[in-house]
């Protein structure tokens, strides 16, 4: 369903959203002072926890569980099944494929395309500008 930005406080009242046309999926959790921006769609089965950042155009997968104090940048894509840990950093224009593990305290720059399916992506690490994992 796509949501205004009046609909989408009154559905989550601790959730900051900014701009309009969000699309949300059934079964969405959305912790408290996490932020959602303009033309975001997120799939059905997906946890946003506290203190997280979804820029705009941001697409995000089924079954996506996004940790504490995490940033995805403008124009992300997130696949289905995804793990997100705390304190991560996903950077403008990535993509991170289906079926992927991302640690904690973990950098991933801006236009890191194809961060494959089925990856494991531990604990502090930085993955650099347009690599593919």
């Amino acid at each position: 369903m796509i949501y205004t930005k009046a609909e989408a406080r009154e559905k989550y009242p601790n959730v900051e959203f900014f701009g309009n046309n969000f699309s949300i999926g059934n079964n969405i959790i959305v912790r408290d002072n996490s932020r959602v921006q303009d033309n975001v769609a997120i799939s059905p089965n997906v946890t946003i926890r506290d203190n997280s950042r979804v820029q705009d155009n941001v697409i995000i997968g089924r079954n996506v569980d996004i940790g504490y104090n995490v940033i995805i940048g403008e124009n992300a894509v997130i696949g289905d099944n995804v793990d997100i840990g705390h304190n991560v950093i996903i950077g403008e224009n990535a993509v991170i494929g289906d079926n992927v593990i991302i640690g904690r305290n973990v950098i991933i720059g801006e236009k890191a395309i194809n961060v494959r399916g089925n990856a494991v992506i531990g604990d502090n690490v930085t993955i650099t500008s347009a690599p593919k994992v």
